[in-house]
């Protein structure tokens, strides 16, 4: 255990059981890298769950914190919470917005649960204003469905049936529970889904990275905003086939990241088109850096290994920020 976990678990004594929701929501305010991992580890190795306000987290975090600056910093963070988005209902209705607010990214809901688009509220909380921002300024959306089938029959498309892109043939648009359509600039969440090899519906809320799932599309809308400056970059796709070689000639870590080695696919004139697994390494270095990996954590450990110059070209953009 580093030092740094034990000084955090030092200052969170007097606090009860662990909130990973709430701790989630003050990514914000961890101002280094190594504090982050700490509480990582604080997070995996205490099951129970804290029991008080955000002021008790910030103290517990930064011990030199008076109660007032405490409960200053809560209030921007509820505020913050606000700023982001609003919630509109099938008639078009904004709901959980405060009135003339500018800059929401809109969020459309059609017969999901409540308790679903809280889910997905706290999930967009986890994000940089500036990126959800970028993309109310696109004009990009998001819209909350109860499944595939529903959202083919509104948008009258067939993506229940269609292969996606990179798996298997059989693997369908059944078996996702989230996407990004960049042909309308709209990020898709779903209630329920049907996972492959699992011949049920099920609720997304039973599969554990969902909220991972969700941050990496994402990743591709905000990918998109940005004009796929990471992408499309020369020096990047250097990198990145480099990277994809070793990948598929490591036995290390060919299966584990065969999804992100993917090869470009070319036009008519023999020049790159897509680059369908660059463009997932970067939505998935995304994901884990606000919302952690939808791999498991050995896939997600080697890709942070394997991709790290990727992460790098990202960082000097200033894709995080």
């Amino acid at each position: 255990m580093s030092s740094e976990t034990e000084k955090l678990e030092s200052n969170l004594g007097k606090v009860v059981e662990l909130d990973y929701r709430l701790i989630s929501q003050l990514d914000a305010t961890i101002d280094s890298f190594e504090k982050q991992n700490a509480y990582s580890e604080i997070l995996e190795s205490n099951p129970n769950k804290i029991q008080g306000s955000v002021g008790e987290y910030l103290i517990a975090l930064r011990p030199e914190m008076t109660l007032n600056e405490a409960e200053e910093a809560q209030e921007k963070l509820e505020q913050k919470k606000l700023d982001s988005f609003a919630i509109v209902d099938d008639d078009g209705e904004i709901l959980s917005a405060k009135s003339g607010m500018k800059e929401l990214l809109p969020i459309s809901r059609f017969n999901v649960s409540n308790e679903f688009v809280s889910a997905k509220k706290f999930d967009l909380q986890r994000l940089p204003e500036s990126h959800k921002r970028l993309l109310f300024n696109q004009k990009f959306s998001v819209e909350l469905h109860k499944d595939i089938w529903s959202y083919d029959q509104m948008h009258k498309t067939n993506f229940a049936t269609e292969a996606v892109q990179g798996y298997s043939a059989d693997y369908t648009g059944e078996n996702i529970d989230v996407f990004f359509d960049k042909n309308t600039n709209v990020l898709v969440a779903l209630e329920y889904f049907k996972p492959k090899n699992l011949n049920k519906i099920i609720p997304t809320g039973f599969v554990y990275n969902a909220s991972a799932r969700f941050i990496h599309e994402f990743g591709h809308a905000y990918s998109k905003a940005r004009g796929y400056d990471v992408e499309l970059n020369q020096q990047v796709m250097n990198k990145f086939e480099l990277i994809r070689v070793n990948v598929l000639n490591s036995p290390d870590t060919h299966k584990a990241l065969e999804y992100f080695s993917q090869a470009p696919i070319l036009n008519s004139q023999k020049k790159i088109a897509e680059h369908p697994g660059l463009r997932e390494a970067i939505a998935e270095i995304y994901a884990s850096n606000f919302g952690g990996s939808s791999l498991t954590s050995h896939a997600a450990r080697s890709l942070a290994e394997v991709f790290m110059p990727i992460k790098q070209v990202m960082n000097d953009k200033g894709y995080f920020k």
